[in-house]
C-alpha cells in the first residue's frame, strides 16, 4: 500500500511540475501590431491584408487575397466604403515602395546583380511611384512668347 502511495504523489509531482512550466513565449507580429494601433478599427482580416501588402511579396492584390482568403473584389469594396481601410492600405504602399527602394540600393552596391530581378525591380518601382519614377521629364510642348509688341506663335 505504501507503493501506491509513492506513486500518486510521484504522479502529482510531475502533474505539478508541468503546470508551473514557463509558459511558451508568445511570438508578437509588431507589424501587425502596429497597424491595429494605428487603425483600430480594421477588422482583423483587414489587418491582415494590410501587413500582407505592405510587406510587398506579393505583387499582385489578388495573390494577396488569395493568401488572406478573401476576394479581389471585397478587398477593392474595403478601398472604396471605408476611409481608415483606405488609409491603411496607402500607408502600407508608400512602406511597400520604401521595401522596392531599399532593396534595389542593396542590390546595387552588392556588385554584379542578375539583370533580370533588377530590371523587375526597376519597373515594380516605376509602377508604384510613376512621378518619381518615370522615364523622362516632359517639358509643355507649347509656349507663347510676349515681346512688348510682338508675339510670336509656335511654328511661325
Amino acid at each position: 500500500m505504501a507503493k501506491k502511495t509513492v506513486r500518486k504523489t510521484a504522479k502529482k509531482a510531475k502533474r505539478v511540475t508541468k503546470a508551473k512550466a514557463k509558459p511558451r513565449a508568445r511570438t508578437r507580429d509588431p507589424l501587425l501590431d502596429d497597424i491595429k494601433r494605428r487603425w483600430p478599427s480594421l477588422s482583423p482580416v483587414q489587418a491582415r491584408f494590410v501587413r500582407l501588402w505592405c510587406e510587398g511579396g506579393l505583387l499582385f492584390r489578388d495573390e494577396a487575397a488569395k493568401a488572406i482568403k478573401i476576394t479581389r473584389w471585397t478587398e477593392w469594396h474595403w478601398r472604396k466604403t471605408n476611409e481608415e481601410y483606405a488609409a491603411a492600405i496607402a500607408w502600407a504602399e508608400e512602406n511597400r515602395t520604401e521595401t522596392l527602394e531599399n532593396e534595389l540600393i542593396k542590390r546595387a552596391l552588392s556588385g554584379p546583380a542578375d539583370s533580370h530581378s533588377m530590371t523587375a525591380l526597376i519597373f515594380a518601382l516605376k509602377a508604384a511611384k510613376p512621378s518619381k519614377y518615370r522615364d523622362g521629364h516632359h517639358a509643355p510642348s507649347h509656349v507663347n512668347i510676349t515681346i512688348p509688341g510682338l508675339t510670336l506663335e509656335p511654328g511661325e
